[in-house]
This record gives structure tokens, sequence and C-alpha cells, in this order.
């Protein structure tokens, strides 16, 4: 009976060494990074969209075949190689109360910074800041 014990008690921390050593892993993953200039984390663009949400204009920097899979309610569609063609429409839903959101399509998507810029610097809207982490960490 103890030599059973004993086998079920290796056998039990042979299995917990891959348990946590993966759980480890997983929650070094899901870390917060930290907020790049220009960038509003998912938690705060929640807070914003609760709190002001008429006064907050959510910009999908995505390619139109992923905004027509899902994007955040009332967002515009807005990739950057629709340029002359959106940003009118940016200017119709725009006025100068409201903050603009980016988003693209995860953290590693080049295409909500470089709009988000080119927003600011063409467009001179100063309100203009990046959800960190794209559509990915809005919309897990």
């Amino acid at each position: 009976m103890r030599r059973v014990l004993g086998q079920m008690v290796r056998l039990l921390l042979l299995a917990l060494v891959p348990a946590l050593g993966s759980a480890a892993y997983l929650l070094q993953w899901h870390r917060e990074s930290p907020l790049q200039p220009g960038e509003v984390s998912p938690a705060t663009a929640r807070l914003w969209a609760k709190s002001a949400g008429d006064q907050l204009l959510w910009v999908d920097s995505r390619p139109r075949p992923l905004y027509n899979a899902g994007h955040i309610p009332g967002a515009l569609p807005f990739p950057p190689d629709e340029w002359e063609t959106r940003l009118p429409q940016l200017f119709a839903a725009w006025t100068a109360e409201k903050t603009v959101l980016v988003y693209g399509e995860n953290p590693s998507d080049p295409q909500s910074r470089l709009l988000a810029e080119r927003l600011r610097q063409e467009a001179k809207i100063n309100r203009v800041y990046e959800l960190q982490g794209g559509w990915q960490r809005w919309h897990p």
C-alpha cells in the first residue's frame, strides 16, 4: 500500500512540473506590456466608451474583409490604402470634441500606428490614440 501511495505521489509531482511550467509561460505571455506614446489600454478605452461614448470615434485600420468579419460597433472602416476616399468620411463623423481611437488587428500590426500618426500629422487631429493590442485584445 505504501509503495502504491509513493508511486502516486511521484506521478503527481512528475505531472505537476510541466503544468507549472505551462502556467508560468501563459502568465508571462498575457502580462501587460507598457503603453507606448499615443497608446491606450483596452481597459481605459472601455471606460472612455462607457463615459463618453458619443465623444469617441472608433477607426478600424484593418483590411475590409477583417472589418466585415467583425468590428467594434460604430467603428469607421479606414484601411490606410484608402486614405483619399476615407478621410472625407472621417471628417463627416468627427468633431473637435471627439477623441479618435484607431485599432488594427493585433499588437504587431503596424497599420493602426501608421494611420494614427498620419491622422495627427496630415489631418491635424490632435486627440488620436491607438488601442493597445488592437482587435485581438479588445475582442479575444
